[in-house]
């Protein structure tokens, strides 16, 4: 036990250390980086916890378990901090706060109950192994109910990252770093560690299987959750950043001379802006055809396959797609028209989105490269086909054509 204390004090301080370099860091995504240091810093207020518990001290400061309760705050705090990474405009709302209501009523019921009950010195022996029916029941009951609470913010996370992935296959050319994919496993991480806390009380209470200390497993996850999350946030950059300055009122007088003025309003300001949320960006598609996205539009079938050949004639002369950070703002600007229209015109007319309508372009840029070139690197390849790296170039080339760069160059030789 002396081992875990020792283990749970080192981590808890770099869990502080890591959690302040977060919260005062200049670059990045400032205001999600303050919300990840918050949840990060609950966790080492979690070790920190374990390390009275695991150090034998928790008579002497059998308060240390209140600090327990503030594990609930978690999932509002993963929402918020997906949201603030997808929607850079995020700015915090009164009511965003009720989100955490629930958080504050555990902990002053927890409080309440500790000054004024005998409730902490009987959970405080719990915590150290000794039996108590009741407290099984409550507590276990307590743990379902904190699971279903972080399971409903899990799921709305989801929600939001999924839509997040739609929006930037649709808008940018180039998606590392963009995607968020490791989000994924953090909340794929969070619900093994729910499920895992909910099947050894269930263990525990109610079999005489030994499952040893009950504190163990969550140290040992929390410590590694920690190392990822501080990683993989100091990493993250920002999405969106806000490249121009056009006038919205003289874009809009001008697409009415162009009968063009019944763009929905979202969508222009978006040409202009494209730090905007994800929700105010043009959409992919879903990449087949659109569906009944676009029904209410005002561009007609004649209009967008006159755009479409517009924009033929813009990928085979001008070949924006060599262009590693083109976006789909970048190229509707070039056309001189809004985003939301050239986000249309890909989806219906090419059906496919933008991100993969770029990429088509790349990959035949590189296998004429390649055929040309047959021993030059394929980094340079990849570089000068538009890709901004190898890795990207590989994987795109493989999904899109079922094999991968050697393989077309040895078909060739």
């Amino acid at each position: 036990m002396e081992t875990l204390s020792l283990l749970a004090l080192i981590s808890a301080s770099q869990g502080f250390v890591l959690a302040l370099m977060l919260f005062t860091q200049p670059f990045g995504h400032r205001m999600a980086n303050q919300i990840l240091a918050v949840f990060i810093g609950i966790h080492a207020l979690r070790l920190s916890a374990y390390y009275i518990i695991f150090g034998g001290k928790l008579d002497d400061y059998p308060h240390v378990v209140l600090t327990l309760n503030l594990h609930n705050a978690q999932g509002p705090l993963l929402f918020f901090y997906i949201k603030a990474l997808t929607q850079p405009a995020f700015r915090w709302r009164k009511v965003d706060f009720l989100h955490f209501i629930p958080v504050l009523v555990i902990s002053i019921y927890a409080v309440s109950h500790a000054l004024f009950s005998e409730d902490l010195v009987r959970t405080s022996a719990w915590w150290q192994g000794s039996p108590d029916e009741q407290l099984n029941t409550t507590i276990t009951s307590f743990f379902v109910a904190s699971a279903l609470y972080f399971l409903a913010y899990v799921i709305v996370a989801a929600q939001r990252l999924k839509r997040h992935q739609h929006v930037i296959v649709g808008n940018f050319s180039n998606i590392e770093g963009k995607d968020l994919n490791w989000l994924w496993v953090i909340i794929g991480l969070k619900i093994i560690a729910s499920i895992a806390a909910f099947v050894t009380q269930f263990l525990r209470f109610f079999t005489d299987i030994d499952i040893g200390p009950r504190q163990a497993y969550a140290l040992l996850f929390t410590t590694v959750m920690i190392y990822i999350l501080a990683f993989m946030g100091m990493r993250q950059k920002l999405i969106f950043t806000r490249t121009s300055n056009v006038d919205v009122e003289q874009r809009q007088d001008d697409l009415a001379e162009e009968d063009l003025a019944d763009a929905p309003a979202p969508h222009i300001t978006a040409f202009i802006d494209d730090s905007l949320s994800a929700d105010e960006l043009p959409d992919s598609g879903g990449g087949n055809g659109g569906g009944g996205k676009y029904e209410k539009s005002g561009l007609k079938p004649e209009r967008r396959e006159a755009l479409w050949q517009q924009l033929q004639r813009l990928m085979d002369d001008d070949k924006p797609h060599l262009n590693a950070d083109i976006k789909l703002a970048d190229m509707a600007q070039m056309l001189d028209l809004p985003p939301n229209y050239l986000s249309q015109v890909i989806n219906r007319r090419g059906e496919q989105n933008f991100f993969d309508f770029i990429n088509h372009y790349r990959i035949v840029e590189a296998e004429r490269l390649m055929r040309e070139q047959p021993r030059e690197s394929l980094l340079n390849i990849a570089l000068d086909s538009g890709f901004n790296s190898q890795q990207a170039f590989s994987s795109r080339y493989k999904k899109m054509r079922r094999r991968t760069p050697s393989e077309f160059r040895r078909l060739k030789e």
